[in-house]
């Protein structure tokens, strides 16, 4: 039997879904980068990097590469970045400090709002200069809070089934070496002090863990003046590294001095090449590198290559060099050998103190096995919520070969739904469910692929499948509400997204969730409160201060709303959404100019956005500048013709421009694409009325009020036409209905 902590932490390697599923914005692309003057780097596509190092790996003239991690590589395992840690300090040591001291202090470090995450030790030493031990009992506790990720489930089977055994890092988290001991159940050399420098040596033959700041446990180093020269014994030691292995710099911004200066004080070894191996620089994301990456990267002549993370990048490897991910039988199995040998070192305990001291032992052999060949496996810590270790129920432990075959291809599945791959992903988890139907994680990945493919039904019936097999996991509930919405049934999926909340009340994902939801049913003042109460438990959360910003300006209070929007974006710059939001506020404050600038900034970060080049157009129609609204509603439908509220959209444009034909024409062919849309048939009224064809015009605004029979708007509008027709008493009355009704304007 597995010891259930030790499972649900092995059961890590899953959460690699919740990197890649759950992040729903997440799109990994082949990025470019833009000229610059100068450049001696050279940019490489991830998948060409991936491929290289595959086919680079074996073979008489194999290369060896080696890993080099940044605080970047953590975040996904609990430990958090520097930067959170800067603010928190930063907010702590101004209220603790006189405003005079605190302003002086920043002053004398040359500190401000754009360079400060640059000045972490300042920080540190700072916080915590009463009385330094207060530092490491903080970052003690930060580092026993933290579990490996699956990025570094991935890393342990590279470091023990590849060549590739070395990691160089500054951090002080036993990150690595946990997930080598507990997913590769092996041991590592741990290089943790600069004494223990002189064990390392170009020929490694274990997985090795090289901490040039320091082990936690031995005297880590933080402070500015530690961080200032990288010492002699660990400059030789990475000279041993890099003359045998290329490193690859991960999650590293290149924020610590002694390392930074050491690596361009060196960077014509690289470049030569004949000394040390060429480096690899992996960056986070679109921007180009800058400061003292740039000036390494230009003087090593290295490699830069974007990403979307350490844990997907680390998956792709895994899977590029074809790692044999363990199953759960082989969990099983070891945890059951080291569990007997415990039994048997506890009843050859009991054997000897049965034997007086007088007594010699008869039969030897009972207590010469006191060395076993095999150490057993330490009960892991298990820190983390349900949401974090999704647990897969399997009836029976499949055979082994099997299951490894199984356990590669959902990371495959995952990897294609990550790339937008869908149709891929499908058929690889529709393979996975017919050899294991009762597996809860399979049918819940496959309801998330069909439902970005908008297969809605079927995706509803997969993560209903996933409910039965696990009915209180509070992801399935908030998911398969997310389907629900989607398919306007927002009752039933605000049902499922409190069940959701109901199993996790602390969970700001699933109250953002009923926010959209609650929103959505015209609910505002509810919507807000899960909006607040997502951003109390995550306040730098861009995507909820999005939300709390849609919410707000549905209520008309666009001030906040715009702040709110500001806010998300000061989090999140590259977000085109968060910049087209952003327009959409300021348009409705009569700002035309500042909104068309946020909404073309969002077309420049997605091109191909339908809805943000119709949204474009909607302002330049408020501007006067019809052409250029004409083509960008023309360009919305170009990429989605069959979107009726764009045809609508072009309509309104026509109708402005006095073509009155064409402008009926769309409204046409908008109703022949959703005949039951209120607003689409005022649309239509208003340019058979600009046409004089007023008998027609009464019945699109007859037919719009059969629709909504609440829209005032729509009774003013058929007052005015009944008055073209001398119609004065059926006029009188559509005008004296749209009085009652001034109070609800609502659009339909």
């Amino acid at each position: 039997m597995l010891w259930p902590c030790a499972y649900a932490q092995i059961k890590k390697l899953v959460e690699i879904a919740k990197t890649l599923w759950y992040s729903e914005n997440i799109l990994i692309k082949v990025y470019g980068l833009s000229k610059e003057e100068n450049r001696m780097y050279q940019v490489i596509k991830l998948d060409g990097f991936l491929e290289e190092v595959a086919d680079v790996t074996e073979g008489p003239y194999a290369r060896k590469f080696c890993f080099f991690l940044g605080a970047g590589a953590s975040i996904t395992s609990g430990i958090p970045a520097a930067t959170k840690l800067v603010d928190l300090w930063d907010e702590k040591i101004r209220t603790r400090f006189p405003a005079e001291e605190y302003e002086q202090w920043k002053n004398e470090k040359e500190i401000d709002e754009n360079n400060k995450y640059n000045h972490y030790s300042d920080y540190y030493e700072k916080q915590f200069s009463s009385n330094p031990v207060d530092g490491y009992n903080f970052l003690e506790k930060k580092m026993k809070e933290a579990s490996p990720s699956g990025g570094y489930a991935c890393l342990a089977f590279l470091l023990t089934q590849t060549p590739h055994k070395v990691v160089v890092t500054t951090n002080f988290d036993r990150l690595t070496e946990d997930a080598v001991t507990l997913y590769a159940h092996e041991f590592s050399l741990v290089v943790g002090h600069v004494a223990m420098a002189h064990y390392i040596t170009s020929d490694v033959a274990r997985p090795t863990v090289v901490k040039i700041h320091h082990d936690l446990l031995l005297d880590p180093k933080s402070k500015n003046a530690d961080l200032q020269q990288l010492d002699e014994r660990w400059q030789k030691a990475l000279s041993e590294i890099f003359s045998k292995y290329h490193p690859i710099f991960i999650g590293f911004a290149g924020n610590d001095p002694d390392v930074m200066d050491y690596l361009i004080d060196n960077a014509d070894k690289f470049q030569k090449g004949n000394e040390w191996k060429r480096p690899y620089w992996t960056v986070y994301g679109t921007e180009p590198p800058k400061g003292k990456v740039k000036d390494f990267l230009n003087k090593s002549g290295a490699f830069l290559i974007h990403n979307n993370g350490f844990d997907d990048m680390m998956a792709r490897l895994a899977l590029a060099l074809n790692v044999k991910i363990p199953t759960e039988g082989d969990y099983q199995e070891e945890a059951e050998k080291q569990y007997n040998k415990l039994q048997d070192a506890f009843a050859k305990v009991q054997e000897g103190s049965k034997t007086s001291p007088g007594d010699s032992m008869k039969d030897s052999s009972t207590t010469s096995d006191n060395n076993p060949k095999d150490a057993p496996i330490p009960p892991r810590k298990e820190n983390a919520s349900p949401q974090d270790l999704p647990e897969t129920e399997i009836d029976s432990p499949p055979q082994s070969d099997q299951d490894t075959s199984d356990s590669t291809l959902y990371l495959r599945a995952l990897v294609l739904h990550n790339d937008k791959h869908y149709k891929e992903s499908l058929a690889l988890l529709q393979e996975l469910i017919q050899k294991n139907p009762n597996n809860a994680r399979y049918h819940y990945s496959c309801g998330v692929t069909l439902h970005e493919m908008g297969r809605y039904e079927e995706a509803l019936t997969e993560k209903q499948k996933a409910l039965e097999l696990e009915p209180d996991n509070a992801r399935y509930h908030d998911s398969r509400g997310v389907t629900l919405h989607e398919m306007g049934r927002y009752k039933e999926a605000l049902a499922e997204k409190q069940k959701a909340l109901e199993l996790e009340s602390d969970n700001a994902r699933y109250h953002d969730s009923c926010g959209v939801t609650l929103d959505e049913m015209g609910r505002y003042e509810e919507a807000l409160a899960e909006s607040r109460k997502a951003l109390e438990l995550e306040p730098d959360n861009a995507r909820y201060h999005d939300s709390c910003g849609v919410t707000l300006h549905a209520m008309g209070r666009y001030e906040e709303a715009l702040a709110e929007s500001r806010k998300a974006l000061e989090l999140e710059p590259d977000n085109a959404r968060y910049h087209n939001n952003c327009g959409v506020t300021l348009h409705a404050m009569g700002w035309y100019e500042e909104a068309l600038a946020e909404k073309q900034k969002a077309l420049e970060l997605e091109p191909n956005n339908a809805w943000y080049h119709d949204s474009c157009g909607v302002t330049l129609d408020e501007m006067g500048q019809y052409e250029e609204a004409l083509a960008e509603k023309h360009k919305a439908l170009k990429l989605e013709p069959d979107n009726a509220r764009y045809h609508d959209n072009c309509s309104v444009t026509l109708h402005a421009m006095g073509r009155y034909k064409e402008a009926l024409a769309e409204s046409r062919k908008a109703l022949e694409l959703e005949p039951d849309n209120a607003r689409y048939h005022d649309s239509c009224g208003m340019t058979l009325y600009a046409m004089e064809l007023y008998k027609e015009a009464v019945a699109a605004f007859k037919k719009a009020i059969e629709l909504n029979p609440k829209n005032a708007i729509y009774y003013r509008n058929l007052s005015q036409t009944y008055k073209k027709m001398g119609l004065e008493k059926e006029a009188a009355q559509a005008e004296e209905k749209a009085k009652q009704l001034q109070g609800n304007p609502s659009t339909g």
